[in-house]
């Protein structure tokens, strides 16, 4: 199965090579543009800086989410257009902002890590160990989140459901 999906994967990049460099040259250019925009934070409190953080990740996240949908047009064999891009960018930027809030959530989580690795006793390490695991599952379904938001449904809930079934009934090949 990981056999073929790099084949087919290579087979669908080589026919819309160019279509894909531009997309690419996109998320360049969203990166350059964010860490300017984050430079012009740095002069201010932490809390302008974290919300400068914010607002870059979630541009970047709603590119992401309209190149998720172009790649799912390049694997039906569909030209992708920018005219169809600046329309994935209006389908999808609530999915999108979705998922940045669950991020900024999943890092708050994080930071419990550190908050319990404070306190040292056999309760905190337990939290610890639960807090690391559910973070481990969060990021290896979270990579599914796109791809069933451009498939397969587009309710926010049912996108995360659908994304840790899947990354429950394919655990190695998620993990590869």
């Amino acid at each position: 199965m990981i056999l073929f999906t790099i084949k087919k994967t290579f087979f669908d990049m080589w026919d819309n090579l160019f279509s894909i460099f531009f997309l690419n040259i996109g998320f360049s250019l969203v990166i350059a543009v964010g860490i300017y925009i984050l430079q012009l934070f740095t002069n201010f409190d932490l809390a302008f800086l974290c919300l400068g953080i914010l607002i870059v990740a979630g541009i970047f996240l709603v590119y992401i989410g309209a190149a998720s949908m172009l790649a799912r047009d390049i694997a039906d064999y569909k030209a992708p257009t920018f005219k169809t891009f600046f329309q994935y960018i209006k389908e999808v930027w609530k999915a999108s902002l979705a998922f940045t809030l669950t991020i900024v959530i999943q890092l708050f989580i994080l930071f419990g890590v550190y908050l319990y690795a404070r306190i040292g006793n056999i309760l905190s390490f337990l939290a610890i160990s639960v807090l690391f695991w559910t973070s481990v599952v969060w990021w290896l379904s979270s990579q599914y989140y796109f791809p069933v938001r451009s498939r397969l449904d587009t309710k926010i809930k049912k996108i995360f459901f659908k994304s840790f079934m899947l990354f429950f009934d394919n655990t190695p090949f998620s993990i590869v």
